[in-house]
């Protein structure tokens, strides 16, 4: 944060500075850019992701994951499924003496980060196991987890991504949640 000009840290002159992401900027998200050099993840150095900025520095990470047999398909499981939900921090650093800084978080952000992609198995390996999506009848405008009738097919990600080849059409993604903030007033001492 301090690299970024995010955060400063205090001094016996200027005693008080902010810490986090405001993440609003004229009713837009801040973002940063990140470079395929910057991406950590073995083999995903070919693309050029585009985060809101809070996402960069985000302090703690859960992980939700849907039960592929037992949940029910609904809104949530067919939309985003398995996600991961992230924390942010937002306050103030207090310069108490030379060895020790106060620091009072006033505002903890939490949001989904959710993943919208069909990049499993091997496209070079048809039979490859790819991740299923259910059984789908384009006739009822419905999904089952089992084929109910002849109206039903099983979809996978490969059906998305044969159809993103001959249409020239979708593309994965990350999408972000709205923002829930939480003001704890927490303060604690840095040494």
């Amino acid at each position: 944060m301090v690299a970024d000009g995010i955060c400063t840290l205090p001094t016996s002159i200027n005693k008080t500075t902010l810490f986090g992401v405001q993440q609003i900027n004229d009713g837009k998200f801040v973002t940063k850019t990140i470079k395929p050099e910057e991406l950590s993840e073995a083999g995903v150095k070919t693309a050029i992701e585009i985060m809101p900025k809070f996402e960069y520095y985000y302090y703690k990470s859960i992980e939700i994951e849907q039960n592929k047999f037992t949940d029910p398909i609904d809104d949530f499981f067919s939309s985003v499924g398995d996600c991961n939900i992230h924390f942010i921090a937002i306050g103030t650093l207090e310069y108490k003496d030379a060895s020790n800084i106060e620091v009072h978080v006033t505002e903890i952000g939490a949001y989904i980060k959710d993943g919208f992609d069909f990049t499993d198995g091997n496209a070079e390996t048809p039979n490859t196991l790819s991740q299923l999506l259910g059984f789908w009848s384009f006739e009822k405008n419905d999904v089952s987890r089992i084929s109910i009738s002849p109206d039903y097919r099983l979809l996978d990600n490969r059906d998305y991504r044969n159809y993103r080849l001959s249409s020239g059409k979708g593309r994965d993604f990350y999408r972000y949640s709205n923002m829930f903030i939480y003001q704890p007033n927490f303060r604690f001492i840095l040494k």
